[in-house]
């Protein structure tokens, strides 16, 4: 989602903010933005993922959906 040029600040301020915390939202989300921290899985052992805080849930979901569902 970006920031169109039709809503601007001055001919509508309220659409403009509304898109603006639509993206500062969905950037905030860990399964659109953890992919890109995620390491290649190893070939051979266990992956432990540790998380702490009020995200840690979500965290760990994303990296769950994320990494690949036939290696350890």
């Amino acid at each position: 989602m970006s920031v169109t040029r039709n809503s601007t600040i001055t001919d509508n301020p309220k659409a403009f903010l509304q898109q603006l915390f639509q993206i500062a939202v969905s950037r905030a989300l860990p399964m659109h933005n953890t992919v890109s921290f995620l390491p290649k899985p190893p070939e051979r052992g266990r992956t432990l993922v540790i998380g702490a805080g009020k995200a840690g849930g979500a965290m760990a979901q994303a990296v769950e959906a994320l990494w690949p569902a036939d290696t350890p």
